[in-house]
């Protein structure tokens, strides 16, 4: 059921709701090379910072549902759209 609401990720609201206060697989790297005293990864986690944005990330907003078509039609696999998980943009089919 959540993964269904979330498809489009970051472009709903259930998604920023669902992600609130997690340790998503980007803040576990984050946190393993964390070398600041200060507590912004604190803040960031809990959500008391704004979240960054940069061009290379709307690039890659644009530009997934293409890749993902390029990388079926390369592969020849079948996938199923999906919006949890660290860096998936699809589930493999077995049918």
């Amino acid at each position: 059921m959540a993964e269904k609401c979330i498809r489009s990720q970051s472009d709903t609201f259930t998604w920023h709701e669902l992600r609130y206060g997690r340790i998503t697989a980007l803040r576990v790297y984050e946190t393993a090379h964390c070398k600041t005293l200060n507590g912004s990864l604190v803040q960031q986690i809990i959500g008391a910072s704004k979240v960054f944005h940069s061009q290379a990330m709307e690039r890659g907003k644009r530009l997934e549902k293409e890749v993902l078509l390029e990388i079926k039609k390369i592969t020849e696999l079948k996938f199923q759209d999906c919006g949890l998980g660290a860096f998936i943009s699809g589930i493999r089919s077995l049918a």
